[in-house]
């Protein structure tokens, strides 16, 4: 890139206009703490990884509302950067915070996948993320699926949504006794203690069958009932049968947690989802 080359920072989401000779300093700054005086020079990736680092920064001080981001547009980029910076400290602190909140009531209900991404996963983050060389690396992999789509994020940006969604599956599977939880687990996989996938979806599942076919949650699924399942969706429309299980799952979601907004919104689309797939 041309020294005197615009970088347009609107494709990485942030407003901001800076020219190339604006950061550079910023980099070569970087750079020094990076090399710690023992050498010259950086290899080409490193620059790379620094630059982005300063990105990283640059775009998390264009966060705030619109007023206060057009007063932002007169500070030099070293100021943005700076103010970034601190702004993404306090954010992993805030993590930090609600991780330690979350553990404490935290139930894995025997999930190894689940237990290892969340108890030995996240104090690795908390112990290694570097918010000064390279805060775009989330480090983990996050084995666990969890029902909402983070590709599209980096750094503590992804590790705040993943929590919040540990967070709200956690208040939707205490909605259970731990026993219910468990005994839905093993009827879906008898390995449930090593399998891949979302529990709340599994739960979920084995909600909306009970609602479908009228009966008690605390009873166990026989093979008698989705075979049930199989003859209603043969003779009812799809369309229709689908609509009627989305409305099941949605006033059952709204009348289990009718104050929590956050985790019915979390929890529809999966709804009406299992919904689709029910029925076909």
């Amino acid at each position: 890139m041309e020294k005197n080359q615009t970088l347009n920072e609107s494709d990485a989401r942030t407003g901001f206009e800076y020219e190339m000779e604006d950061l550079i300093p910023i980099v070569s700054k970087l750079a020094n703490k990076y090399v710690s005086a023992e050498s010259s020079s950086i290899t080409y990736e490193t620059a790379e990884k620094l630059m982005n680092a300063v990105l990283f920064c640059i775009r998390e001080h264009a966060l705030p509302e619109s007023e206060l981001e057009v007063l932002a547009r007169k500070k030099p980029a070293e100021q943005a950067y700076e103010a970034g910076y601190q702004s993404i400290l306090w954010r992993v602190k805030n993590a930090m915070e609600f991780y330690n909140q979350i553990t404490e009531q935290f139930d894995s209900y025997g999930n190894l996948c689940l237990q290892e991404t969340i108890m030995k996963g996240f104090p690795e983050f908390f112990r290694w993320y570097d918010v000064k060389f390279d805060p775009s690396n989330s480090i983990l992999t996050l084995d666990y699926p969890i029902l909402k789509d983070l590709s599209q994020l980096e750094g503590i940006y992804r590790m705040e949504e993943y929590l919040a969604a540990i967070h709200l599956e956690q208040t939707f599977l205490r909605r259970f006794e731990k026993e219910r939880v468990t005994a839905i687990l093993s009827q879906y996989d008898a390995d449930y203690r090593i399998m891949i996938n979302n529990l709340c979806e599994v739960v979920l599942q084995d909600v909306l069958m009970h609602l479908l076919l009228k009966k008690p949650m605390q009873e166990r699924l026989e093979e008698k009932d989705k075979e049930m399942i199989r003859n209603i969706s043969a003779k009812e429309e799809e369309g229709l049968l689908k609509e009627k299980v989305s409305k099941m799952a949605e006033l059952f979601i709204r009348t289990s947690f009718p104050e929590n907004e956050e985790l019915i919104n979390y929890l529809l689309p999966v709804a009406w989802d299992l919904a689709a797939r029910m029925v076909l």
